[in-house]
């Protein structure tokens, strides 16, 4: 493994054990209920990780065949590209100013969550889901994932590099586990 793929499996591991450390003390009456009308429960955050995952896995796929006809890295380290590096900075963690949240974004209606699953179904997908990253990583080596574009899930029209899409997974992870975390916390 490459320092940074290193680096970036350990984000998904990390991510997986943060959202195991709340859904495995959560209460189970806890798990679908909504703290308030206009957030969503921990389900959905969840859920919607699942869903944007989903979304990505198949593109994430070509994107690798399309890596391996151009050859191997030859050493170089992966760079992010622009579009990649402003989407990360809009769905990472919200930036907290004093008792303001900055960086809300609605999501596209295809990636909003049902809330109506259970617990042991939702974070066994989630756990595939993460699985399945750790792999993906495992067969970019040495493959210049960014130089491949691939079109966002969410915008057709917006495309960014593979290597920008794998950096933003884990950080909009952290977004929604962080907002899992504070559905019963009031933050």
């Amino acid at each position: 493994m490459t320092p940074q793929l290193d680096a970036l499996i350990a984000q998904f591991h990390a991510a997986s054990r943060r959202l195991h450390a709340l859904t495995d003390t959560l209460p189970h009456d806890r798990w679908n209920a909504r703290a308030t009308p206009a957030s969503w429960s921990v389900a959905e955050c969840v859920a919607h990780l699942n869903l944007t995952s989903a979304a990505y896995e198949p593109r994430f796929t070509q994107a690798l065949v399309d890596a391996r006809a151009l050859g191997p890295r030859n050493g170089k380290a992966l760079k992010m590209d622009v579009p990649g590096r402003i989407l990360s900075a809009l769905i990472g963690p919200m930036l907290r100013i004093g008792g303001w949240k900055f960086g809300r974004m609605p999501t596209t209606p295809a990636f909003v969550p049902s809330g109506d699953q259970p617990k042991d179904a939702v974070m066994s997908e989630f756990d595939a889901r993460t699985a399945f990253m750790v792999q993906f990583l495992g067969s970019a080596q040495e493959l210049p994932i960014d130089r491949v574009r691939i079109s966002s899930p969410f915008n057709e029209k917006m495309k960014y590099s593979l290597w920008s899409a794998l950096l933003i997974l884990p950080r909009h992870a952290q977004r929604h586990i962080e907002q899992a975390e504070n559905v019963w916390h009031g933050r």
